[in-house]
C-alpha cells in the first residue's frame, strides 16, 4: 500500500523538476493533480503503565507532529484515478477504490526530516525526570485503524532511588484507532484528527528489579491539521 501512495506523490515530485515542459497544461498526456500539504500538531494524555516505582502508572502530556503529503481521490482525472488503481495489487484495488485519500510522510523524501521525532513527552518534578521521544519508521492506516514500527527511546530518572537517570532505546509497535481527518469539507483547510494508541515496547525495558515496561498509551489523542493546497502536473508516461 505505502508502494502505491509513494508513486503517486514521488512520480509527481520528480516530474516538477524535469526539463520536458512541465509548465504546459495544455497538452493531453498531462494531469493536474490537486495535492494538500498538510501539517499535523497533536495533544494527548499518555500513561505510561508500571514505569514508576512499584509499578506505579505515570501519567503525562504527550505532544506529536506529523508533515505529510495528502491527495484525494474524488479530485483525480478519472483516467488518471484508473490508472493508479491499476498500479495496485490485485486483491487491494477493490479496498482502495473506496479510499476517501491517500498519504505519504515527510519521511519518505526526506533524510533529515525523518531524525524529527513525531511523538515527545517531557515530565520533571522533585521526584523523577521523564522525557519519551519516538520515531516512526513505517506507518500504514486505513480507515479507521492502522499501525506502526517505530524507534523509541525513554530518559527516566527517579530522584529518590537512582544515583542517576537511565537511558533505554528499543524498537516499538503502535496501534491505533480513530476517526481521521474530521472536517466540513474536504476544502476547508483544517481538519481534526481523534485517536486511541497504544504502544508496546519490543522487548521490554527494565529500570527497576524485577519490574518491566513496555506499554505507553494515549486515551485519546487531539490532532489539528493545516492543509496547504497545491497542483502538480503528473504525465501520463510517468505512470
Amino acid at each position: 500500500m505505502n508502494k502505491f501512495v509513494a508513486l503517486l506523490l514521488l512520480s509527481s515530485s520528480l516530474f516538477l523538476f524535469s526539463q520536458e515542459g512541465s509548465n504546459n497544461k495544455k497538452k493531453k498526456n498531462i494531469y493536474d493533480v490537486k495535492v494538500r500539504l498538510v501539517f499535523g500538531a497533536g495533544v494527548s494524555n499518555q500513561t505510561f503503565h508500571g514505569l514508576g516505582y512499584g509499578e506505579e502508572d505515570i501519567i503525562s502530556i504527550g505532544f506529536s507532529q506529523k508533515l505529510s503529503g495528502r491527495v484525494y481521490l474524488s479530485e483525480l482525472d478519472k483516467e488518471l484515478k484508473k490508472k493508479l488503481i491499476k498500479k495496485a495489487p490485485k486483491k487491494m484495488r477493490k479496498q482502495i477504490r473506496k479510499l476517501e485519500s491517500i498519504s505519504v510522510g515527510a519521511g519518505e523524501f526526506s533524510a533529515l526530516y525523518s531524525l524529527i521525532p513525531d511523538e515527545m513527552n517531557y515530565m520533571t518534578n522533585d521526584d523523577f525526570d521523564l522525557l519519551f521521544l519516538n520515531w516512526a519508521a513505517l506507518h500504514l492506516s486505513m480507515g479507521l485503524a492502522g499501525f506502526d514500527l517505530s524507534l523509541s527511546s525513554v530518559y527516566y530518572d527517579d530522584k529518590n532511588n537512582f544515583d542517576k537517570g537511565k537511558l533505554k532505546v528499543r524498537p516499538s509497535a503502535g496501534f491505533f484507532v480513530g476517526l481521521p481527518d474530521i472536517s466540513f469539507s474536504k476544502k476547508f483547510p483544517l481538519s481534526f484528527d481523534i485517536y486511541y494508541q497504544w504502544r508496546y515496547m519490543l522487548p521490554s525495558m527494565e529500570f527497576y528489579e524485577n519490574s518491566s515496561f513496555f506499554q505507553i498509551s494515549s486515551q485519546p489523542s487531539l490532532t489539528l491539521n493545516v492543509k496547504i493546497p497545491f497542483e502538480i502536473l503528473v504525465p501520463s508516461s510517468k505512470l
